[in-house]
C-alpha cells in the first residue's frame, strides 16, 4: 500500500509531530482520521484545526481509498496526451469537516479506480499563491497550466 497525507496544521510544536506521525500509520483512513480528530480535540479544547488528505493507494487493485477533511483535492492526470483541465478527475467525493473542529465529526471515506498511466497530482493551498518576478500569484488556473502543460506534456516527451 501507498500512504498520501498533504495537511495543513493551525498550530507549531512538539504535539503536532506526534499528531502527524498518528497519520502516518496504516490504519483505514476513516478511523486513522477519526482518531487524530480526537486526539487534536481533546489536547488543543478545540483551539487547533487541521487539512488533511489521507489517501491509500492499494498496489494490488490500484484503488484509492481516501477521507477529505477539508484540504485541497488531489487530482488524477490521466495518460491521456492531449489532457485538459476538464478531464482532470479531483479526487473530493469525502467532504468532511476539518480535523479538530467538533470531536463528533464524522469521516466518510471514497475511492477511486485508477487506470495504468494514471498519476495524482497532490499539492496544498500555498501552491497557487506562489508568485512570479511581477509578483502575481499563480492561482487555481495557473497550477493547472503549469501541471498539465509543463510538467504532464514534457514527461511524454523524454
Amino acid at each position: 500500500m501507498l500512504l498520501i497525507t498533504p495537511s495543513f496544521i493551525s498550530y507549531k510544536g512538539l504535539i503536532v509531530s506526534v499528531l502527524l506521525n498518528q497519520i502516518k500509520s496504516y490504519l483505514p483512513p476513516s478511523v486513522n482520521t477519526k482518531l487524530v480528530n480526537k486526539s487534536i480535540c481533546q489536547v488543543s479544547k478545540n483551539k487547533m484545526m487541521m487539512t488533511c488528505f489521507l489517501g491509500v493507494v492499494d498496489k494490488n487493485t490500484k484503488i484509492v481509498h481516501y477521507v477529505n477533511a477539508s484540504h485541497e483535492a488531489p487530482f488524477i492526470l490521466s495518460a491521456r496526451q492531449d489532457l485538459k483541465k476538464k478531464d482532470l478527475v479531483f479526487l473530493d467525493e469525502s467532504k468532511c469537516n476539518r480535523l479538530g473542529q467538533s470531536s463528533t465529526s464524522e469521516f466518510s471515506v471514497a475511492q477511486y479506480q485508477l487506470s495504468p498511466g494514471d498519476r495524482i497530482f497532490v499539492y496544498t493551498d500555498g501552491v497557487p499563491d506562489i508568485r512570479n518576478k511581477k509578483e502575481e500569484s499563480l492561482q487555481e488556473r495557473g497550477l493547472f497550466k503549469v501541471v498539465i502543460v509543463k510538467f504532464f506534456y514534457n514527461s511524454f516527451k523524454q
